[in-house]
């Protein structure tokens, strides 16, 4: 008749195993969506600091194009106030 009763320990762990497998799943499932976003996330700022670059490459050109539009407006005004004095003279 004693060999019939099982201990508590081993009652317990039969109700407690299906519990542990199921965090497992949960756990592992939770590392595989941290996986992934940990490579979104490294992706994104790749993809962040390749636009910073583009965008103090684009600063310089325009700047470039700014200088280069502004000597073209002082030789024009200089062209025209050149013909306005020829042409007074």
């Amino acid at each position: 008749m004693l060999d019939n009763i099982t201990p508590l320990n081993e009652v317990l762990a039969e109700e407690i195993k299906p519990i542990l497998e199921g965090n497992q799943k949960v756990v592992e499932g939770l590392n595989d969506n941290y996986s992934k976003l940990n490579d979104l996330y490294l992706l994104k700022e790749k993809e962040l600091e390749e636009s910073k670059q583009e965008a103090e490459k684009a600063k310089k050109y325009n700047t470039k194009m700014l200088v280069i539009a502004l000597v073209s407006a002082g030789i024009a005004l200089a062209s025209l106030v050149a013909s306005i004095l020829i042409a007074v003279l």
